[in-house]
Parts: structure tokens; C-alpha cells; sequence
């Protein structure tokens, strides 16, 4: 049983709570590259094109910072657990 400001919550609650934080951080840069996408399926104009690509890219790179830092945080002990400095070079800010 987990306490935290006076609440008690089981493992099965702490960890929906988790999940459900990592789903909430990824669903922008995930809808980001959907819409990015979707942009280059049907856009013929090439700087738009080149807007999209760059869209999609930097979405993808927010999503793997993401992922990358909730492994860090939350993740099992092993070589997440031993991060230094650099793994968290292109981890999000809160």
C-alpha cells in the first residue's frame, strides 16, 4: 500500500496512475506525427511539404524524450536505473 498526501492507494491503482501519465504526455507529439503525416499524403506544395516533415520529426523526437525519460523515471532498475547526465539530454521539461 502506497500513501502519499494522506491518500492509500494499491499497487494496481498506483500503477493505472502511471500509465495514465505517460499515455497524457505522449498523446500531442504522437498526434503531432499523425497530422504530419496526413499533411504529406495530400500536400503537393513543396514548402509545405518540408513544414510537415519537419513537424513530424520533431514530434517523433518529443515522443522519444518522453518515452526515453519515463523509462528513467519509472522504469525497472538496470541500465535505466544507472542513467547519467546524457540520458536525459533530450528528455522533455516539465
Amino acid at each position: 500500500m502506497l500513501h502519499f498526501k494522506g491518500l492509500a492507494m494499491n499497487d494496481l491503482e498506483f500503477a493505472a496512475l502511471l500509465v495514465s501519465r505517460v499515455c497524457h504526455d505522449l498523446v500531442s507529439p504522437v498526434g503531432a506525427v499523425v497530422n504530419g503525416l496526413e499533411v504529406l499524403e495530400d500536400e503537393t506544395d513543396l514548402a509545405m511539404r518540408a513544414d510537415a516533415l519537419r513537424l513530424v520529426a520533431a514530434s517523433a523526437e518529443q515522443a522519444a524524450a518522453r518515452l526515453q525519460f519515463a523509462r528513467i523515471a519509472f522504469g525497472a532498475a538496470g541500465s535505466a536505473g544507472r542513467a547519467g547526465k546524457s540520458s536525459f539530454s533530450g528528455a522533455p521539461r516539465p
